[in-house]
């Protein structure tokens, strides 16, 4: 048991030291032209009555050209009516509606129904290959000059790159009471909670992405997340669809990009901002979601390890995020009873 503990204790430490040194030395990201492409956002929606009408504002302000796909899965409040609304106003607006049985079957079902809208609106003889898909939540902000960085010859300026994800933040980090009406003590750790996930996102994940750079090994975020409409075409060859069921559909998505030939990129000096959790049980049941996404990802590694698309240095960096779930658990499961064994021991010594 010590010997698992201090293995991974220096595979811990090793890791650390590999996405903190890339993160550091990283270089400014380059911009390009975003008139040489066609964008399309796709925004998946459920009950989003409260901030879908700002969004698609924000949306159509910050980005006149691109259009909007907004899905709804068959909400009980007024997203539908609202984006409708919006619709009717605005041909670069357009709502997709699913209905129960079909609908609330996850979030990729309703980013395949938007695909399967889109390849109807799309004229014949379009270049699929300059048409790049944009998901974002309901509640996302992009900033304003994404479609530049996206838009660089480092990025989809290049025909080997199939998907790209920005960086992300948390929108509600300065809010003064996050938790309004309550005590002030929840107001005190939910502010804790948003600055924690921030930070989470802005040093931790992006070094993490960062060391991604260098490995040719970029995972895909559900918030953010940029792809070529040729690359997904390709993926519903194959699999009937681009988006398929695991939790984590996003990182799901980018393993897929990878094994089909292309290369994923991290954009750290663009963002999309979020809002973070700051309810612990809203918290847990996010980061439980995702490590089950993780373990339902472990299945791709076998195809991950015999693709020739994937270096070394990338297998063992999805090798490392696919099966931290399970070190997790047994972390937790080894470090007390080494404790408890260490204290016997010590109490023994004493006695002698």
């Amino acid at each position: 048991l010590q010997s698992i503990s201090f293995g991974m204790i220096v595979l811990f430490l090793s890791y650390v030291t590999a996405i903190l040194v890339p993160f550091v030395r990283r270089t400014p990201d380059q911009r390009g032209d975003p008139d040489r492409f066609d964008w399309h956002f796709f925004i998946p929606c459920r009950d989003e009555a409260a901030v879908i009408g700002a969004t698609l504002a924000r949306c159509r302000s910050d980005f006149p050209h691109a259009n909007v796909w907004v899905v709804d899965d068959d909400s009980e409040d007024d997203t539908a009516a609202i984006v409708l609304a919006a619709a009717a106003e605005d041909p670069h607006v357009h709502l997709v509606q699913r209905r129960l049985p079909d609908a609330r079957t996850g979030k990729g079902d309703a980013l395949n129904a938007a695909y399967r809208s889109l390849n109807g609106f799309l004229p014949g003889g379009v270049d699929r290959s300059s048409v790049v898909i944009n998901v974002v939540d309901a509640d996302g902000e992009m900033d304003p000059g994404c479609l530049e960085y996206m838009a660089a010859d480092t990025v989809f300026g290049d025909p080997a790159v199939g998907a790209a994800q920005a960086s992300v933040t948390m929108k509600n980090r300065d809010d003064p009471d996050p938790r309004p009406g309550e005590a002030a003590y929840l107001g005190l750790l939910a502010r804790w909670m948003i600055r924690m996930q921030d930070l989470e996102f802005r040093t931790t994940i992006a070094a993490m992405q960062a060391l991604r750079s260098r490995t040719h090994s970029v995972g895909l975020g559900g918030n953010g997340q940029f792809t070529r409409l040729s690359v997904l075409d390709e993926i519903a060859e194959q699999f009937d669809a681009p988006w398929h069921g695991a939790l984590l559909e996003d990182y799901e998505l980018g393993v897929h990009v990878l094994l089909a030939g292309y290369a994923n990129r991290y954009v750290h000096d663009t963002f999309v901002a979020q809002e973070a959790l700051p309810y612990v049980k809203r918290f847990v049941t996010q980061r439980t979601r995702w490590a089950q996404g993780n373990i339902q990802c472990v299945r791709y590694l076998p195809e991950l390890f015999r693709s020739p698309h994937l270096t070394n240095a990338a297998m063992l960096e999805s090798s490392y995020y696919l099966v931290l779930p399970y070190a997790q658990l047994v972390g937790p499961l080894i470090w007390p009873i080494i404790t408890a064994a260490l204290i016997m021991h010590a109490n023994e010594s004493g006695t002698n």
